[in-house]
This record gives structure tokens, sequence and C-alpha cells, in this order.
């Protein structure tokens, strides 16, 4: 099978997709597997210890952004230009808006 990827020529070869395996966020990489729940006083499992939750977050393909997001406040705001005949990307759950 092979997939592929389109994007602004602009942008090509500069955002390259990765797998997800190399992308795990640092904080499932240093959770427990197991940890103490104050509310049944014992120690249970985390979701590290869940193999649909793994699953979920090691299969497939990561598509990079080409560059940081800002959340606060409600709105979204970026340091990067919009490419040549872009338009604003739309969400229908949070507004958008370019950082000056």
């Amino acid at each position: 099978m092979t997939i592929k990827f389109r994007c602004p020529a602009e942008l090509e070869g500069k955002i390259p997709p990765v797998p997800a395996t190399l992308g795990l966020p640092g904080w499932l990489k240093a959770m427990p597997t197991r940890t103490f729940n104050a509310i049944n006083m014992r120690e249970e499992d985390t979701v590290k210890r869940s193999p649909p939750f793994v699953d979920a977050m090691t299969c497939g393909l990561l598509l990079p952004l080409i560059c940081d997001l800002r959340v606060e406040n409600g709105a979204i705001t970026w340091d990067n230009d919009i490419p040549p005949g872009g338009v604003l990307p739309r969400s229908p759950s949070a507004s958008l808006t370019k950082a000056r």
C-alpha cells in the first residue's frame, strides 16, 4: 500500500510524516504502569497498561505542523504566515487568530 501526502510546494520535504511510535509524548513514556488510587486506597493500572490506548497512540503516522500553536483563553494563535493562496484554517470548536 502507498500513502501519498500532499502539501503546498514551499513546504515539500519540510514536514515529512513520521511513524506514531517515534512521536510518543514524554508524559506517556514517563507514566508508570501502576499508581496509587487515593479514592480506592489501592494500587491500580494506568492507561499505559491498556492495549487499546497504547495501540491508538502508536499506530499510524503523525503529520507535524509547520509551526507551534498557542492555545490561550479559548483562542489559538501561531507565528507563521499563511502560505500564498492559503486561507485561514477553520475549526468548529475553536476561534482562530494569527499572532501579530
